[in-house]
């Protein structure tokens, strides 16, 4: 059998440095859960002046995954702002890396399902798979260019295990 959990991380409001790489991180400890059969990643607000600036990564186990990173064509990304309700995961039919400035919604912002990844790599949740649940899961959002602003909200991420975990506590900064 397979359980899976969700963890919302909310009410962030952390500012985004501006052109700083190491950028800034969120993380919470797992106890329990047996193997990891399956991540998913919601970007749920992340508001920024410049989403081709944005690097998201996750970090588990010794692996890193770049959901997204620098997303569009050309050298400096995509100029439309803000990712929400932003969706990764590996079954998507279309990768970040191919938003164009018509993904944009109506509502403002990127939404909807995408393959997490750069340019024109895909990256992988299922480098998580197999691993043990348990221990420090991180989330990092960084702006790699200088000039425009932004401010990280919430985010979601969704780990099916071999078992339920035990505990999902943020750790405290």
């Amino acid at each position: 059998p397979s359980i899976q959990t969700t963890i919302t991380r909310g009410s962030l409001n952390k500012a985004i440095p501006d052109n700083t790489p190491a950028g800034i991180a969120d993380s919470f400890i797992v106890t329990g859960g047996g193997t990891v059969l399956g991540v998913e990643v919601t970007i749920d607000s992340i508001v920024h002046t410049w989403c081709g600036d944005l690097k998201v990564t996750l970090t588990h186990a010794g692996k890193t995954d770049t959901l997204v990173s620098r997303m569009g064509t050309g050298t400096f990304g995509l100029s439309q702002n803000d990712l929400i309700n932003v969706a990764l995961k590996d079954t998507a039919t279309r990768g970040i890396w191919t938003a164009t400035a018509a993904d944009s919604t109506p509502q403002g912002g990127f939404r909807g399902s995408w393959r997490p990844g750069y340019r024109s790599a895909q990256d992988s949740l299922a480098k998580f798979i197999g691993t043990s649940a348990a221990g420090s899961w991180v989330v990092r959002v960084s702006d790699n260019a200088s000039g425009d602003l932004g401010t990280w909200h919430r985010y979601t991420v969704r780990v099916t295990t071999t078992s339920a975990l035990t505990n999902n506590e943020p750790v405290t900064s």
